[in-house]
């Protein structure tokens, strides 16, 4: 089932890739052409961002290991793609804290971006 679902989809934004440089050459392959991967330290966290076509997608920045962004040329000019993967919250003061810091960050992130934005990826909400 997913090698059906793979063959249709254009752009995908993944989070909690858990990538490394080696496992990351698994997705450019012929299917992916465009990679751009935030990593996290020892194999977790992450996100990515993959596109099939290697000019679809210019590649953008990497902020930590849980933010990545690119730039999609459209018909209607440039678009901002930013995928994250946040932190997890617990009860524990520390994880609160350790979450508001990225969002402050995030929020300094695309206040910075000029043009239209899609933002997806996991919020842990």
């Amino acid at each position: 089932m997913l090698t059906h679902m793979i063959k249709d989809i254009d752009i995908a934004l993944l989070q909690e890739t858990h990538f490394t440089k080696t496992s990351l050459k698994k997705w450019r392959t012929a299917r992916f052409r465009s990679v751009h991967a935030a990593f996290g330290p020892s194999n977790a966290r992450g996100a990515a961002i993959v596109a099939r076509k290697q000019n679809d997608m210019e590649s953008g920045n990497i902020w930590e290991d849980r933010i990545v962004a690119g730039i999609l040329e459209t018909a209607v000019g440039r678009t901002n793609i930013v995928n994250i993967y946040a932190p997890n919250v617990t009860a524990a003061k520390r994880s609160h804290e350790e979450y508001l810091q990225f969002m402050s960050g995030l929020d300094n992130i695309l206040a910075n971006l000029n043009g239209p934005l899609i933002l997806a990826g996991d919020l842990n909400i």
